[in-house]
């Protein structure tokens, strides 16, 4: 499986390695948001917090984080009138200390756990069921990545980390297959079996011997094999409830995982750094199946600037002789490189993935979703955003 990041200089996480943030979008721009549509009630309110026992483990050698038994304190609710998406009012959250991520880390959103040689296992994400399904909710004082830090999220639920200040990040979180299950923080798993449909709502028709599999779809519509119909996109742009994307159909080759869904919510202010990233691609597949979906990215703070990058790109679709390629973190389509006729991933101004030319040529994921919701945002003149902001793919609100 590839790495989530998709590095030109290498797929390792390591410190120095430069990001492809060219842009079509021209000079920085300062936007004040506006809600696309009235805010959902499922926004809810700030939360209470309850006082908890912080975890007596101690941080492994060479902690990425900055204390180990971080601090669990009362605290208080996120700033007075700031609400927040996706998690109902009266949810009762411990609050924990400063976290500092400077390394690469695993987080399972089933197990509930950081994971990995420099993970800190005081740490630990609470579950908060909902609505709409259960979500995997970390809760700190202020976040800190540092470039070549890096949270790999794994598992069924999605992702929301809450900072009660702020979240400066220079690193990168993104989201990877379970080893156990195959979900991407939320995203569809793809299928090991052939000739099957993909999980999730948007999920890629199935394939066979001599027809390609359909592309995942989610707010762009999957790719299909010639004379295919896509799956029907689903999903709100405020990304309430906050899902991930959809997996494309396998083939005579298992298909892969789609993008995950993850949510930032800083109570001061959001920094999202040049060398920083948020990536939720879908992912490559075996011969002839079809591009996974990206997924889901939300960002809420009375302050976001977004310097670096914000993908949720689609999958390439596979053909007779090669497998797909996983979503881009530009603005450049998923393409395998060979001339098979696959459908290339979505990006950039292309939410929907691309048709195959011939019919063991599978389709490519649809695009997933963006949204930003503050007070004043800032989008860089070098920041990549992808699908771009002039598509139905990215949005903005208020608070």
């Amino acid at each position: 499986m590839k790495s989530f990041i998709g590095l030109t200089c290498a797929l390792s996480l390591l410190a120095g390695c430069e990001l492809s943030t060219s842009d079509d979008d021209g000079d920085d721009e300062e936007r004040t948001g506006t809600a696309t549509g009235e805010r959902d009630a499922a926004r809810g309110t700030s939360i209470p917090v309850e006082a908890g026992t912080p975890t007596t483990d101690a941080a492994s050698p060479g902690s990425s984080t900055d204390a180990s038994n971080p601090p669990v304190t009362p605290g208080g609710p996120l700033p007075a009138g700031f609400q927040h998406s996706n998690i109902a009012s009266g949810a009762a959250l411990t609050k924990y200390g400063a976290l500092s991520i400077s390394h690469s880390v695993g987080l399972d959103t089933d197990a509930l756990a950081f994971t990995g040689a420099y993970a800190d296992p005081s740490f630990k994400p609470q579950l908060v069921s909902t609505a709409d399904g259960e979500l995997a909710v970390l809760y700190v004082e202020s976040l800190v990545t540092t470039t070549g830090g890096a949270i790999n999220v794994a598992g069924e639920r999605p992702l929301v980390i809450i900072a009660e200040k702020t979240i400066d990040h220079a690193g990168w979180i993104g989201s990877v297959a379970s080893g156990t299950n195959g979900y991407a923080a939320g995203g569809a798993p793809g299928s090991s079996s052939p000739e099957r449909r993909g999980f999730g709502p948007g999920g890629g028709s199935a394939g066979n011997a001599t027809t390609g599999g359909g592309g995942g779809s989610f707010c762009g519509l999957g790719g299909v094999p010639l004379g295919g119909t896509p799956a029907a996109a689903y999903g709100d742009p405020s990304l309430i409830p906050l899902v991930g994307g959809s997996a494309g159909g396998s083939a005579n080759g298992g298909s892969a995982s789609a993008g995950g869904a993850v949510e930032l919510v800083a109570g001061v202010s959001l920094l999202i750094k040049e060398t920083g990233g948020i990536n939720v691609p879908g992912r490559g597949t075996d011969r002839n199946a079809g591009g996974s979906s990206g997924g889901a990215i939300l960002l809420e703070s009375p302050q976001v600037t977004v310097l670096g990058v914000l993908a949720a790109n689609g999958a390439s679709g596979g053909g007779p002789i090669y497998g797909g390629v996983e979503g881009t973190i530009t603005s450049t389509p998923a393409n395998q490189g060979h001339d098979e006729a696959i459908g290339q991933g979505s990006a950039g101004a292309v939410v929907n993935g691309g048709n195959g030319t011939s019919a063991r040529a599978a389709g490519g994921g649809g695009a997933g979703r963006i949204r930003i919701n503050g007070a004043k945002i800032t989008l860089g003149a070098n920041a990549v955003i992808t699908p771009s902001k002039d598509t139905p793919c990215y949005s903005q609100g208020t608070l």
